[in-house]
């Protein structure tokens, strides 16, 4: 459990320097942030293994670019779900996405 509230935190404070770095992604107050990062912890623990998983074949063929993707998807379902986020293109998601991989990382070390 709190490994899980780490994460939600972590994914939390991952969204925010997103939204500092990126003109396209914005929150409308603080609680849509602390909702996008408990969606995008809940996700993360629940719907990507198993896309994960579905996309392996393709994830093997093109090295890795499969995995970045199912990120991207994430992402982009976690912004949809939660009220008051709003990300504005695809190419934007995939700059977060990667953003926040790259956050998560210096986190998590």
């Amino acid at each position: 459990m709190k490994k899980l509230i780490l994460t939600w935190f972590g994914n939390t404070f991952g969204l925010y320097l997103v939204d500092l770095l990126l003109d396209g992604v914005y929150f409308v107050d603080a609680k849509a942030v602390f909702s996008a990062g408990l969606i995008l912890t809940i996700l993360n623990r629940l719907l990507k293994p198993v896309l994960n998983l579905l996309t392996a074949p393709l994830n093997i063929l093109t090295l890795g670019l499969a995995s970045f993707l199912v990120n991207v998807i994430v992402l982009e379902m976690t912004m949809h779900l939660a009220g008051g986020a709003v990300i504005r293109s695809f190419g934007t998601a995939c700059v977060a996405a990667f953003l926040l991989s790259v956050i998560n990382s210096l986190i998590d070390h």
